[in-house]
């Protein structure tokens, strides 16, 4: 809902819904639920109302003419909302390492036995001592 308050604007929002990305361990569908409460105050750049030290504070946005465009923050909240490494479930076993499978619908053998240190580019790792 957007507000006029004098020569301000309030926007109260709530953006909910579903986004569909990759899960960050199998690789699958993940559908992520997005809920997230929005409020924006528009003040016009011609306004004496705001100190300049305050054009920066979160949630504050300047406006020109008499048009107001909230996409750019409606899009930055969206972003910020994601989880940067999102899951298809919480129990993703995700890929196995070495033979690639996805472990939440094949078990691979590799799933049990620990990979040896021995061979690899990362052997030389096994002689240091700590």
């Amino acid at each position: 809902m957007l507000t006029p308050t004098g020569d301000d604007y309030l926007l109260r929002a709530d953006l909910r819904g579903d986004l569909e990305g990759t899960c960050a361990r199998c690789l699958e569908p993940a559908r992520v639920h997005v809920d997230v409460p929005l409020v924006i105050t528009y003040v016009s750049s011609g306004s004496d109302d705001v100190p300049e030290e305050d054009e920066d504070e979160v949630g504050l946005v300047t406006f020109t003419g008499g048009e107001l465009d909230v996409s750019d923050q409606v899009r930055d909240e969206l972003v910020l909302a994601i989880p940067f490494n999102p899951l298809c479930h919480e129990g993703c076993k995700g890929l196995c390492p070495l033979c690639g499978s996805n472990r939440n619908v094949v078990a691979c053998a590799h799933a049990t036995t620990a990979p040896t240190t021995a061979a690899g580019s990362l052997a030389a790792l096994s002689k240091i001592k700590l």
